[in-house]
């Protein structure tokens, strides 16, 4: 019915009566109220009339959002039965296809469920359906690209490529709902081969295949969510495996990161760093896919953000048993010890390197020597004098930005107290590296006596 009812289960209006009889000369006057009487009446009248449309106008509301729900799930449900029905008829058709077949069938028959999937997806639901999505789409992307749903990502209509996006990011919002971090890590991996194929992982489009990876970066909430199931475990009886996958994915992070603007690039790198083992993982690795990363990370490095860029519960937030602040400020050390310093990395890669871990240093939140060996490790690398020696070996004599940066690193203003480096290291800026003669060099001709030169006193 059309009709709406009332909180007293009585549909229009029939229960407020309007008197048109007026009061007239031939009413009897035996009953006649006083004029405070009359006044009073009309008082209470109106605030009947005013509650009781207060009451409706609420009733309608309640009424209008109780039908559009039952609406929408009966929508729901009928949507599922065509997905369900075109899930069997592939699964039916698909056994007698040959493979060029199928996937060109699979490559007509995907958008057409995406778009099915995004208007009926429930968590309670469909977690069984987001499974038969999921590998038809990881089937589609290891076709080649003339039967690759994945095709539409760098395709020349933009009205084709942004309804791919929209659709793809429904779906990996729907894995990271149902916590599947490895269904979304094999999607992403998915994207990845199909817009980089292996081996030699070169874009099958020079701007758009970047830029999709760059897309998904930004709309999505894969990097934070994916820190702790990414990796390889000690438990792992496949951490070959699952170490190639984690690499897999920082080079589509880092593919989308160089075409990501300086500003967009801060959050997913401050996330990526901050993922646990992530940076110890890279820098361990043999693999010469590692150390392209670890190039590439290097080189994508924006600017220090600003002081308020992220507020602080995002670095006091726990990620498998340590603050990820602790977790950043071990990422980028890492890659500054065993991939930068090691290498002989020189110049503005290594200070912009110095300045982003003076940076995580000063956003530790407090109390974070009370935490575990993971929180605690970086701080402890950080404070010893034989990383603070080949640090300071590390930079060109010339290079004073490098220099401020050390000194940024252990004497910020900004960072807190708890964290101010021990008595040896100070020992060791002071005496046990030419420190004082590289930024002060003025000073060292004075104290050896000879004679300054005349542009120094002018």
């Amino acid at each position: 019915p059309n009709s709406m009812f009332d909180f007293d289960g009585k549909t229009g209006s029939g229960g407020s009566r309007v008197n048109l009889a007026g009061r007239g000369r031939n009413r009897t006057r035996g009953g006649e109220e006083s004029r405070s009487d009359f006044v009073k009446r009309q008082h209470k009248e109106r605030e009947a009339r005013e509650k009781r449309r207060i009451q409706e106008h609420a009733a309608t509301k309640i009424q209008a959002v109780y039908r559009s729900y039952r609406c929408l799930t009966h929508a729901r449900e009928e949507q599922r039965k065509v997905f369900d029905k075109r899930s069997a008829d592939i699964a039916k058709v698909g056994a007698l296809l040959p493979d060029d077949k199928k996937a060109k069938f699979v490559h007509l028959a995907l958008p057409p469920m995406l778009r099915l999937f995004a208007f009926f997806f429930t968590a309670r639901l469909d977690g069984q359906r987001l499974a038969a999505l999921q590998k038809l789409l990881v089937f589609s992307a290891g076709q080649p690209l003339s039967s690759n749903v994945f095709q539409a990502a760098i395709s020349e209509d933009d009205a084709q490529r942004i309804s791919f996006f929209v659709l793809f990011e429904k779906v990996i919002a729907a894995c990271l709902r149902l916590d599947r971090a490895l269904d979304t890590l094999g999607l992403l991996l998915a994207l990845q081969a199909a817009l980089f194929p292996p081996p030699s992982w070169k874009p099958v489009h020079e701007t758009r295949a970047g830029a999709a990876a760059a897309h998904v970066l930004r709309r999505t909430e894969a990097i934070g969510r994916l820190s702790s199931d990414m990796l390889p475990t000690a438990s792992s009886g496949d951490d070959a495996v699952a170490a190639s996958q984690t690499i897999n994915f920082v080079q589509f992070c880092c593919a989308g990161l160089e075409s990501c603007s300086w500003a967009d690039r801060q959050r997913p790198l401050v996330l990526l760093l901050g993922t646990p083992r992530l940076c110890d993982l890279l820098c361990k690795s043999p693999s010469p896919q590692a150390k392209e990363c670890l190039r590439r990370l290097v080189c994508a490095l924006p600017g220090v953000p600003a002081a308020n860029e992220f507020p602080p519960a995002f670095f006091a937030e726990q990620v498998e048993g340590a603050p990820r602040g602790a977790w950043l400020l071990a990422g980028l050390s890492d890659v500054l010890e065993r991939h930068l310093m090691a290498s002989g990395e020189r110049g503005k890669a290594l200070s912009s390197w110095i300045g982003w871990t003076s940076w995580a240093k000063e956003h530790l939140p407090g109390g974070i020597k009370s935490d575990s060996t993971a929180a605690v490790a970086p701080l402890q690398k950080l404070h010893s004098p034989g990383f603070v020696r080949s640090l300071i070996l590390a930079c060109d004599k010339e290079d004073m930005e490098g220099l401020l940066a050390i000194c940024r690193l252990y004497f910020s203003a900004d960072s807190a107290g708890d964290y101010d480096p021990p008595t040896e290291v100070l020992q060791t800026l002071a005496f046990a590296t030419p420190l004082a003669e590289r930024l002060f060099p003025t000073l060292c001709d004075l104290m050896s006596g000879s004679p300054l030169h005349a542009g120094v006193l002018a």
